[in-house]
Parts: C-alpha cells; sequence; structure tokens
C-alpha cells in the first residue's frame, strides 16, 4: 500500500499443500496478517514580529507545515494579531491539504513551533513648559506643567518642580521617576 491504513499479508493460492524442501512438511493451513503504514507526523511553524506601538495591528501571516514527505504540499496561513504594548501568540488557521491526502498524517500540535507577536511601548518625550514671575522677596515656583509630543496623554506620579528666590534662571526639572513611566493605556513610554 502507499497511504496510511492496515493492509492484508496474503500468502499466493497454492500455498496450502506445498511441501518444504526436504519433502518430510506440508502447508496444511495459511494465515495471513496484516501491514500497517502509519501516518507521518506533521506540525505547523509561524513566524514571530515586533514593532513599535503605532495603533495599527500587528501580524505576520507567515506560516508552514513541517514534516511533509515525498515533496507533497500543504498550506496554512498565520493569523495572531496584537495592536496594544504586549504579546500574543502567532496562531493559525485550518490547514489546507490540496491534493495531499490528509489522512497519511497526523498533527501533534504538542510540536507546533508558534511565533510571537510583540508590540513595544512608543517612547514619547516630556517637556517642561518655561515660566516666569517677578521678584518678590520670598522662594517661588514655577506653576507651569509639562507637555508631551502626544497629545491626550495621561501620566500619574511625574511632576515638574522649579524654585528660587533671587531674580535669575532656575532649572524646571522632572520628579524621578519619570524616565520609564508608562501612560494610563500602557502604550506609551517616557
Amino acid at each position: 500500500g502507499k497511504d496510511a491504513d492496515e493492509y492484508e499479508i496474503t500468502f499466493n493460492d497454492n500455498a496450502v499443500g506445498t511441501k518444504d524442501s526436504t519433502g518430510n512438511y506440508v502447508v496444511k493451513a495459511v494465515e495471513n496478517g496484516k501491514f500497517t503504514i502509519h501516518p507521518a507526523e506533521i506540525y505547523v511553524k509561524t513566524a514571530s514580529a515586533e514593532k513599535t506601538y503605532d495603533g495599527a495591528e500587528l501580524t505576520k501571516d507567515e506560516a508552514t507545515v513541517e514534516g511533509l514527505v515525498n515533496n507533497e504540499t500543504a498550506t496554512v496561513h498565520a493569523n495572531g494579531t496584537r495592536t496594544a504594548v504586549g504579546t500574543a501568540t502567532n496562531t493559525y488557521g485550518d490547514i489546507a491539504w490540496g491534493d495531499t491526502n490528509k489522512d497519511n498524517y497526523t498533527h501533534n500540535t504538542e510540536k507546533d513551533q508558534l511565533g510571537v507577536l510583540e508590540v513595544k511601548p512608543c517612547e514619547v518625550t516630556l517637556t517642561a513648559e518655561d515660566d516666569s514671575t517677578t521678584y518678590n522677596g520670598t522662594e517661588q515656583s514655577s506653576k507651569k506643567n509639562y507637555t508631551c509630543n502626544v497629545e491626550g496623554l495621561n501620566f500619574t506620579g511625574i511632576t515638574v518642580n522649579g524654585k528660587g528666590t533671587d531674580a535669575g534662571d532656575y532649572d524646571i526639572t522632572f520628579s524621578a521617576n519619570a524616565v520609564g513611566t508608562k501612560d494610563s493605556t500602557e502604550n506609551y513610554v517616557v
């Protein structure tokens, strides 16, 4: 046989009654056997991809069926997706067998090698707003905040501080935890 299946092993028609080479023994009966062709094992392999968050879906439609024999083919499409920062498995859809007999294969999903889709946070820049006031003889602080190069983001725990007493220029600085802080969506990072 060629395909995965059970096949009967049979004797030729004149086996019963045949004598051995010494002539002392004769075949009285035959019992047919069975020959089994087991399905070949296959698995699916999908690709990995990464990008910086931009609000658009990350996909990587690159997948192969591994373990096919005798130049047989089957196709599969990766369909994993990730939009927000984080990771997702690059999953796949049904295997399309075309002219290949799928019964000749068994899919071992434990051997699948699935890629990872990773969206990394988009880096943003915060700028302390310039501020000024008139000398009054006491310590004064800046009343301004900061701006971000991406509008509408909310960062918790970041503060700016600029203060001085005498007339002159003073640095307005960010709180120590500013760099590395993520916004409330966790898609952007300072």
